[in-house]
């Protein structure tokens, strides 16, 4: 299993706690919270969003690039734009995802 970073950013006007809720109602589950960014795990990713209107995001996980489907359909049912770009070894730009 390779180790993969996601990084990017979110464009959207829900506020960073309503993007938060509607992860959890995705099956993500929070593990820190605080007033500028949140950390967030759902099975092997761990996710952090920081800001508001253009949310920073960076995620890391291990196992494989369709890992990561889970954000991305979740992200998909909400008004977001972004612009995500999946890392693997030596910082070699995988995929890059564009909504």
């Amino acid at each position: 299993m390779q180790v993969y970073r996601l990084l990017g950013t979110l464009n959207t006007q829900l506020q960073r706690q309503l993007l938060v809720g509607a992860l959890l109602s995705c099956g993500w589950e929070l593990t820190f919270s605080d007033e500028d960014d949140d950390a967030l795990k759902h099975k092997n990713i761990q996710l952090n969003i920081e800001g508001e209107g253009c949310i920073l995001l960076d995620a890391s996980f291990k196992g494989k690039p369709e890992d990561i489907s889970s954000l991305l359909d979740c992200l998909d049912m909400h008004p977001i734009h972004y612009s995500l770009d999946l890392f693997g070894d030596s910082a070699r730009l995988v995929r890059r995802f564009i909504k």
